[in-house]
């Protein structure tokens, strides 16, 4: 029992995940990690025109950024990396309105 713990809540055991074997890759293989990373998404207070947020690792490293222009017909947003270069422009498809179109 550790310190602390109460007798009737045992510790919960680590979850192992395995590698792997064909994984899929999305924007490109320099983003992909060999172990689970918690990932934090944070934004802005919402302005007019504007809805960006950031996804960070839990120590605050900015991994993504994703930047949004609400105030036009399709609805674009631009992911960008942490150094800022563009990976992914995403477009709101004009009949839909919950699907996005890379």
């Amino acid at each position: 029992m550790a310190t602390g713990q109460a007798p009737g809540n045992p510790i919960p055991a680590m979850r192992t995940n395995q590698p792997v074997e064909h994984p899929v890759v999305v924007i490109g293989p320099q983003y992909l990690a060999q172990y689970p990373v918690e990932l934090v998404v944070s934004s802005k207070l919402w302005t007019l025109g504007e809805n960006d947020f950031k996804v960070c690792d839990i120590n605050g490293t900015n991994i993504f950024q994703v930047k949004s222009k609400l105030l036009t017909l399709h609805d674009r947003r631009f992911m960008k990396d942490a150094a800022g270069n563009s990976l992914v422009n995403l477009r709101q498809k004009v009949y839909s309105f919950s699907s996005f179109e890379i």
